[in-house]
């Protein structure tokens, strides 16, 4: 039995927003039928009530165009912004999501334990892993992953040796894994 490896890092809401681009692409459909139809009806019903902003205000048809346009960009700036904001609002930096985790690599998993409780997952839960710019990510389930901050694994290198174990404990190759595992 190996001595088991520690470290300690800290997730951010930026390596939170990683992990839900990550799964996001992940997905066969990112976005799905239902929210591209949510936007479209949305920028619709926007849009239209833009449009009709010259008429009431006693101009022709000449801004017309411009009203659609100008109501389509912002509603999607609107959209944008407020989702980012409101997203922030959701996590506590030092809740159960985000804040400081120490974490324990051992023979049968992963242990992470914040101020509010602790987390063990087994490497055989453990599908795939993958790099993003902050973070490394251990890939449990298509939209789940164990969030590991860079910064607490130190430079490249050891950000390197590190998915290199990981592979290793969890068997490999990402297709043996996906199969082992269900989706």
């Amino acid at each position: 039995m190996a001595e088991p490896r520690t470290f300690d890092g800290t997730i951010t809401f930026q390596h939170y927003l990683e992990l839900s681009k990550a799964a996001q692409q992940r997905r066969k459909n990112p976005r799905g039928l239902p929210m591209l139809l949510l936007w479209l009806m949305l920028v619709a019903a926007f849009t239209a009530g833009i449009s009709m902003l010259p008429e009431l205000l006693g101009n022709r048809m000449e801004g017309f165009g411009f009203g659609v346009l100008a109501g389509a960009l912002l509603l999607v700036l609107i959209f944008t912004v407020a989702s980012r904001f409101y997203s922030q609002r959701m996590f506590r930096d030092d809740g159960s999501i985000l804040g400081l985790r120490h974490y324990r690599l051992e023979d049968d998993g992963i242990f992470a334990e914040g101020v509010h409780g602790y987390a063990m997952t087994r490497w055989s839960a453990v599908t795939d892993e993958s790099e993003t710019a902050n973070t490394v990510l251990l890939w449990t389930d298509p939209g789940a992953a164990v969030v590991v901050p860079k910064a607490a694994l130190g430079d490249a290198s050891a950000v390197t040796a590190f998915r290199a174990d990981i592979r290793s404990r969890i068997g490999g190759t990402a297709e043996a894994n996906s199969q082992r595992a269900p989706n």
